[in-house]
């Protein structure tokens, strides 16, 4: 009977009756490189995205130094620059804290985890960066003793001789200044 089995059977793996450590190691190296195959492409499908996300990152940051440069470094507009870099910063410290947790390729090699920690420190900068134009913005309002968003008083009155109001009555408005 072993004669007329082996003569049937091609190899180890094709004969279910017959058992030994060989068999069993090859059905497991067979396992084994099929659990590899299936994690080199899930391992390429997660690089695809983290490297998407570090890309887009990256361009961000290119893409605000334009905006930056383009608007003189918001010398003339401060409010403008303090929403920007706050929102901007507000982005990067979001990517990067995916970048370090669910985008993160931990079952992969290669990766390290440089990229988010220096996202989230640039994005913590351009925030503080945007609340110095914050405080610019107020400290040039108040020397120039006007009313603005950032130097109103806080009770609603308007302060300094240059603010104007529109009273309705009845369907025409009237200008009046407040003084």
């Amino acid at each position: 009977t072993t004669a007329s089995s082996s003569h049937h059977c091609s190899s180890h793996l094709d004969c279910p009756s017959m058992s030994g450590p060989n068999v069993t190691s090859k059905m497991t190296y067979r396992e084994d490189r099929l659990n590899n195959i299936i994690m080199a492409a899930l391992c390429s499908q997660e690089f695809s995205i983290y490297h998407g996300v570090f890309i887009a990152s990256l361009l961000l940051t290119f893409g605000l130094s334009l905006y930056e440069w383009s608007q003189r470094y918001f010398e003339n507009d401060l409010p403008r620059g303090q929403k920007v870099f706050m929102c901007c910063g507000a982005i990067k410290v979001t990517i990067g804290i995916l970048l370090w947790t669910v985008l993160y390729p931990k079952d992969c090699y290669g990766v390290d985890l440089t990229f988010p920690i220096v996202a989230i420190v640039v994005g913590v900068y351009w925030m503080l960066w945007g609340l110095k134009f914050r405080s610019e913005a107020a400290a040039q309002a108040r020397a120039q003793g006007g009313r603005t968003a950032m130097g109103s008083n806080g009770t609603g009155d308007a302060e300094g001789d240059d603010v104007e109001t529109g009273v309705v009555m009845g369907s025409v408005v009237e200008k009046r200044e407040i003084s």
